[in-house]
């Protein structure tokens, strides 16, 4: 397997960072060390980014249980559970955040838990396929969806209500305020999908490169920049708060006048409905491979699995259980307090996999 699919894995993060509410966190603390903590976001995520694939390629072909295995087992059991569950718990908030939105603006009449389950169904069946499998459904989407976005991010900074002198206002006032903690955990999110190596490695026939570091980084502040600021030139410094999700509001005050869709937000819409099936493939894929691989007797062949599918579906009935309990303001708390979680947690388990490989070598 070419090692692109490592860049792939972070570009699906990047492009999802609206499902995970980082924009409305970001902007809810702009006024609040939120523009100081786009620019450090850089160097940690492309830092840790290095960090991790360089680590990896100390075990070529192995994934992150395989790589645990010097560990005892009363660490390693608990690890791999705790880090499958917090994969499971990222893809299952842009699917439920994903059919909140279908159920706001598309389908209001249809109940909230139906949507979960057909997107849910949908996700988990995916992830129980081949780990090759789902590189490949992530390659294509990416593949239709960049040209999709480049055309949304052109119509909202083109259009004639589009107010730079705010955006100016917010980046210079604020500039040099001291960075904030919720806002630094936010921003670095855009750079995670490195993480999603942890199982895809295995089925890498070469070291995973780090030649193209600089592009992450570039990538990464721009899709930061853009998620923050194009809001804010469009609802303005104090409205931009008001809405839930942010950026669809944002989508649904442009128009394409002469495209065969005139609303742009039917064009984001579907846009992340391929994306959120993906993204949740994907992060569901590696947290059951990771839960398998916290019990012996499962090996690592790269095939489909009924044991993925049921600890998927199982996980799914959990959610759509919870769906009954919870509301989106509810869920953009959780997901604020998980990306803080997040970051701690990814540190130190980036931090372990480097202390493994650097055993190994010496």
């Amino acid at each position: 397997m070419i090692n692109r699919y490592f860049y792939f894995s972070i570009a699906m993060c990047m492009l999802i960072n609206t499902m995970m509410f980082v924009p409305s966190i970001l902007l809810t603390y702009r006024h609040e060390g939120a523009v100081p903590a786009l620019a450090l976001a850089v160097p940690i995520g492309v830092g840790f980014a290095m960090l991790f694939a360089k680590s990896l390629s100390r075990h070529p072909g192995t994934g992150i249980p395989g790589i645990m295995r010097p560990l005892p087992a009363v660490l390693r059991v608990p690890l791999l559970l705790y880090l499958g569950l917090m994969w499971f718990v990222a893809g299952g908030i842009v699917v439920y955040a994903f059919s909140d939105l279908t159920q706001r603006f598309v389908l209001p009449d249809t109940r909230l838990q139906l949507l979960l389950l057909l997107y849910g169904s949908a996700v988990a069946w995916c992830a129980s396929r081949s780990s090759r499998t789902v590189l490949y459904v992530m390659e294509i989407m990416l593949t239709v969806s960049v040209p999709l976005i480049a055309f949304v991010l052109y119509k909202t900074i083109a259009n004639e209500y589009f107010s730079w002198l705010a955006v100016w206002d917010t980046v210079s006032d604020h500039a040099f305020d001291r960075p904030s903690f919720t806002a630094l955990c936010a921003a670095t999110y855009v750079y995670t999908g490195y993480i999603n190596m942890a199982a895809f490695n295995r089925v890498f026939d070469q070291k995973l490169s780090t030649r193209y570091w600089w592009a992450i980084g570039m990538a990464g502040f721009g899709v930061l920049l853009t998620s923050f600021l194009i809001p804010i030139g469009l609802h303005g410094t104090v409205g931009v708060t008001d809405y839930v999700y942010v950026w669809v509001t944002t989508a649904d005050a442009i128009r394409a006048e002469y495209g065969f869709v005139e609303r742009i937000m039917f064009v984001y819409l579907l846009l992340f409905l391929g994306l959120t099936l993906v993204f949740g493939s994907v992060t569901w894929h590696v947290g059951a491979e990771l839960l398998k691989g916290a019990f012996p007797g499962n090996d690592a062949a790269d095939r489909p699995s009924a044991v993925s599918l049921l600890i998927c579906f199982g996980l799914l009935a959990i959610m759509i259980v919870a769906a009954y309990k919870t509301n989106v303001k509810e869920l953009s708390a959780f997901a604020e307090g998980r990306l803080k979680l997040r970051f701690v947690s990814e540190a130190a388990f980036v931090l372990l996999v480097a202390f493994l490989a650097r055993r190994r070598r010496t």
